[in-house]
């Protein structure tokens, strides 16, 4: 756990970059894809027809855009329909190729996440092949790879675009989104709606499943990406308010700028504390879901991270 965690601490980890594609567009457990492409369209179809509900039914003299339940609740949504593309395209392309699985070689425990070189990779190296794969288990067990380093940091390079771009707005969503919902149950005097149900309560149901169902990675020091959201909003918040500071006050009770002290507070003690805990406190999810799946299916997530250089060189 150790090495683990100061791998996790290493600069190299704020990059939304990873050798292998798979965790993106494919479940945690070896389940078949397909599966996973008809729950993101539920997901996605699901959180789309909310936010439309949302923007459809809403009344407050205010507008909608200046709250952060629209930030975070699209943001969500735009995190599974993107998926949901993702997933598809992918899903296209390796069937084009030939090289469509349903549960993959990082699930199996094969050395590569595409399967591009993975029968190559067995037939040239037979004779090492079982030395090798015994090793790199024990290194994933422990937290410290013993793969190439080469090989992996090309992979990283060549990571897809729109995988990373996929990646980041799981982070914001899943940190956010249950932020917003935790601020919202400790506001007084709510109301329990049908739209304040979907957007406040279904909308952690959803990021916590699918931080069960899929292999996203989470990372302690991608917390950047939800505090640079929730500062984007601060900032929009403080523009808005002072257009008219008598009216335009979106959370009296929290974020009243007539009091800037106050409100100073608790908007940097919640963005620049309480988003890194809750990134924390998910990646500690993510890291018993992996250990869920050693459990079920006896050897680890075979390649979660790339290995940093100082823990490469500790070995």
């Amino acid at each position: 756990m150790a090495a683990i965690l100061r791998d996790e601490f290493h600069l190299t980890r704020f990059k939304l970059t990873f050798p292998h594609p798979e965790p993106f567009h494919n479940f945690l457990w070896k389940w078949p894809s397909w599966g996973f492409i008809l729950y993101r369209f539920i997901s996605s179809a699901y959180t789309l027809f909310a936010f439309i509900h949302y923007l459809a039914t809403w009344t407050h003299p205010m507008t909608s855009a200046v709250f952060l339940a629209t930030w975070t609740y699209f943001v969500l949504m735009l995190h599974f329909n993107f998926s949901l593309a993702v997933c598809v395209w992918i899903f296209i392309k390796e069937r084009k190729r030939g090289k469509f699985t349903t549960s993959g070689a990082v699930k199996d425990g094969g050395s590569s996440g595409n399967n591009d070189n993975a029968d190559n990779d067995r037939s040239d190296k037979t004779g090492s092949s079982d030395a090798n794969v015994n090793n790199n288990t024990k290194n994933v067990e422990s937290g410290v790879h013993s793969f190439d380093m080469n090989e992996l940091n090309t992979k990283e390079k060549n990571f897809p675009w729109y995988l990373s771009v996929s990646w980041c707005l799981a982070n914001m969503a899943y940190v956010c989104g249950v932020t917003t919902s935790i601020l919202f149950y400790f506001l007084p005097d709510q109301t329990y709606t049908f739209v304040n149900i979907n957007i406040y309560t279904l909308n952690a149901i959803f990021i916590y499943v699918d931080l069960y169902l899929s292999a996203i990675p989470l990372r302690i020091l991608h917390a950047i990406y939800p505090v640079s959201l929730g500062l984007a909003y601060g900032l929009l918040n403080v523009v808005y308010w002072a257009a008219n500071p008598s009216t335009n006050i979106v959370y009296h009770n929290i974020l009243n700028w007539n009091e800037p002290t106050k409100a100073s507070l608790i908007f940097l003690g919640t963005v620049l504390l309480i988003l890194p805990c809750i990134q924390l406190i998910f990646f500690g999810v993510y890291r018993m879901t992996l250990g869920s799946f050693k459990w079920v299916y006896k050897h680890p997530y075979y390649l979660q991270q790339m290995p940093v250089p100082e823990v490469a060189q500790d070995k």
